[in-house]
C-alpha cells in the first residue's frame, strides 16, 4: 500500500493493490454503491475520509489500468476544486497525471 499526498492540492491518495477489492475497501471502512465485481480497478473518492483510493486488482496490474483508475483521481481533484477540464486547459490535468502516475512507479518498480 502507497499513501501519498498530492501538495498543491493539498489531497490524500492511498494506491492498493489486491486481489479483492471490495475486501479491502471494507478494511479501510468504505461502503461502495456499485457493482466492482468485474472491475480490474477502482478509483473512489472518500469525502468522507478526505482521501482518494486507488484499488487494483492484482491480475490487472498493468500500467493501462493504473493510468486509467489515475486519471479518474485527476479528475475528482480538479472536479473538486472548480476545474472544468477542456482541450484548452488540460495542462493542470496532464501535470497532476503525471505526478499520480510517477508516484505510483516509484512504489511498484
Amino acid at each position: 500500500m502507497l499513501k501519498f499526498k498530492v501538495p498543491i492540492y493539498n489531497v490524500d491518495i492511498v494506491f492498493i493493490v489486491t486481489k479483492d477489492i471490495l475486501l479491502e475497501g471494507r478494511k479501510h471502512k468504505l461502503e461502495f454503491d456499485l457493482d466492482i465485481n468485474d472491475s480490474k480497478g477502482i478509483c473512489f473518492n472518500s469525502t468522507i475520509q478526505k482521501k482518494i483510493y486507488i484499488f487494483i486488482k492484482e491480475k490487472h496490474l498493468k500500467w493501462s489500468t493504473i493510468t486509467h483508475e489515475c486519471l479518474h483521481a485527476t479528475n475528482y481533484i480538479l472536479s473538486s476544486r472548480g476545474v472544468e477540464v477542456t482541450t484548452e486547459n488540460d495542462e493542470a490535468q496532464a501535470y497532476l497525471l503525471g505526478y499520480i502516475v510517477g508516484k505510483v512507479q516509484e512504489y511498484l518498480v
